[in-house]
């Protein structure tokens, strides 16, 4: 009698299973803020698709697409919302100088382009991220044109209380925080930031000139010291806005400040939020901004 013969051992491998990969939007992804996003969380292993009307002035990281799209265009955001787990709504208009003038461009924008995002991206949950002035390397629209207006010794005075405070943040801090945004919209973190508003800066406030005096030395110019009554300058911002507009079908002439600058700092803006609807995609816009300085 002979026992049945031993079974051959089978050889067992272990099989990794890769969780599939986050595709995300980022509306606004031609600019500053929209394209560092967009950039780091490429970098992270996240698939992302920048949407803008402007190409990006930066070379693509790995793993970005970029589609050249009008956020007002409804029929390119269903597209561009095929497959997304997440939404980053960046897209704006009217941040600094002569844009802010643009009213019913704004409107459009700023209004009817986030509809046709919350409309067009199904059931969402939703946050609003509102930064101050962004500042960073390689950031085109504020610090530049403050640095060309001190070359051209156009900030020969300063206005305002010196006690006021305000708020600047980094670009760094600014994308880690939309990335902590859409972690918390989601089902792992319990929605908990599902129809709030976040204040995002840098937690240190400063006087806006005293901001600036690293600029004002690093340039070789010394900072203002004549102090100018803060209505003077409204007024003044007031009648440049007039002449730009006046000439705008004529020649572009910049107001060297807008009235919503010289208040912004002093006054903030009001924020309104859209009510949350039922969970599924996670949407975090920074679409309620307090005007930048300059």
């Amino acid at each position: 009698m002979t026992a049945p013969p031993t079974a051959a051992p089978q050889k067992s491998e272990a099989t990794s299973v890769q969780a599939p990969r986050q595709k995300v939007l980022v509306t606004g992804g031609g600019g500053y803020l929209g394209f560092s996003l967009g950039s780091s969380l490429a970098k992270s292993g996240t698939s992302v698709i920048l949407l803008d009307l402007r190409k990006p002035q930066w070379e693509l990281s790995p793993g970005t697409e970029f589609i050249q799209a009008d956020v007002r265009d409804e029929e390119a955001l269903v597209r561009a919302f095929e497959g997304v787990d997440c939404v980053f709504h960046v897209a704006s208009h009217g941040m600094s100088g002569a844009e802010k003038l643009q009213k019913e461009q704004i409107e459009s924008v700023n209004v009817g382009g986030t509809k046709l995002v919350i409309d067009g991206g199904g059931t969402l949950r939703t946050c609003v991220l509102r930064p101050p002035g962004i500042y960073g390397p390689e950031e085109q629209r504020h610090l530049p044109r403050v640095a060309g207006h001190i070359r051209k010794r156009l900030f020969l005075f300063r206005f305002g209380d010196r006690g006021t405070r305000m708020n600047w943040v980094h670009v760094r801090n600014l994308v880690q925080a939309h990335v902590l945004a859409a972690e918390a919209l989601t089902a792992a973190r319990g929605y908990v930031a599902s129809g709030q508003a976040y204040y995002i800066n840098d937690g240190e406030s400063v006087n806006i000139f005293e901001w600036m005096a690293p600029l004002f030395e690093k340039l070789g110019y010394s900072q203002p010291w004549i102090q100018v009554p803060t209505s003077w300058v409204y007024l003044a911002a007031a009648l440049m806005e007039n002449v730009h507009l006046a000439l705008r079908p004529i020649c572009s002439l910049p107001p060297l400040l807008t009235r919503s600058e010289v208040s912004g700092p002093l006054l903030g803006e009001p924020c309104t939020l859209v009510p949350p609807r039922p969970p599924s995609r996670p949407f975090a816009t920074p679409s309620c901004h307090i005007p930048s300085p300059l």
